[in-house]
């Protein structure tokens, strides 16, 4: 029995439908006409995926490899050779610099579109990888292995950062994650930024009185919680020229007027006081 996967183009004019046969087919979505056959897969092809301008199409067979096409001309215009079992899945990135794929290899990999390299090779699931998404501000992508475990990975470094059960994907704005397992549906809140700013402000009080901490963490410095901080460094400044040590005085004092302009002070100065 012949097996054919449809998927239409970003512009839904066209339809590319990936084959046992080892063909990609493009069709006019209007006249239901076919307009390429895509030759070059040695064997089935499991799915076919358009660029976000819908420009070219990536293809991924059970020969280990996925192909890019130039959607117009038909051409192959590189084949990506790196999996060591069937490629299951693949995934443009939003602005098509890389590409993410899956495989029964059980990893993932990100690709540099424009050199063909591999650029991180991810590790992690005990199961063949069955889909591959990025999310839409591209600095997250989410797999889906044959045990339904669901890893989301940074982009950038290709480390994970979480892993729960289910079948999963993002919401169009990337801020949530839907997933399905054990007949219930889930609904996780992903948007990183926002999460990590309702925990500074959960812990302001504790940065404001631990400057060292505060500096470390960048997202949490709002002018409320710099201007806090800015007077515990001063107390620090305080206590170190007490102690003697008016060098290091002098760089707390510059620290805390650097958070808070509004501080009255000159550093030198106030580090010669010892009381």
């Amino acid at each position: 029995m012949l097996c054919i996967r449809v998927y239409f183009s970003s512009v839904c004019k066209t339809i590319a439908s990936a084959s046992d046969d080892k063909t990609v087919k493009i069709w006019d979505a209007k006249t239901g006409k076919a307009i390429q056959t895509l030759k070059g897969h040695l064997k089935s092809i499991n799915k076919v995926e358009f660029s976000p301008d819908g420009k070219t199409i990536a293809s991924v067979s059970w020969d280990k490899t996925f192909k890019i096409w130039d959607a117009k001309t038909g051409k192959i215009t590189q084949t990506f050779r790196g999996h060591k079992d069937i490629v299951r899945s693949v995934e443009f990135s939003p602005d098509s610099k890389t590409i993410a794929s899956a495989s029964d290899d059980k990893t993932v990999k990100i690709w540099d579109t424009s050199t063909g390299k591999i650029v991180h090779t991810l590790k992690g699931h005990q199961d063949i990888v069955s889909s591959v998404e990025f999310s839409p501000d591209a600095k997250t992508i989410v797999s889906v292995s044959g045990d339904y475990i669901v890893k989301i990975w940074d982009a950038k470094t290709g480390e994970a950062i979480y892993t729960f059960e289910g079948y999963s994907i993002f919401s169009p704005d990337g801020k949530i994650i839907a997933s399905i397992s054990d007949k219930k549906l889930k609904l996780w809140n992903w948007d990183l930024e926002n999460l990590v700013k309702e925990g500074c402000n959960r812990f302001r009080e504790y940065l404001a009185d631990n400057p060292e901490k505060l500096e470390e963490l960048k997202i949490c410095q709002n002018p409320e919680i710099l201007a806090k901080a800015a007077s515990s460094l001063v107390k620090q400044g305080e206590e170190l020229a007490k102690n003697g040590n008016s060098q290091g005085a002098v760089e707390k004092f510059r620290k805390a007027k650097k958070w808070n302009p509004k501080l009255d002070i000159n550093p030198e100065e106030k580090a010669k006081r010892k009381n």
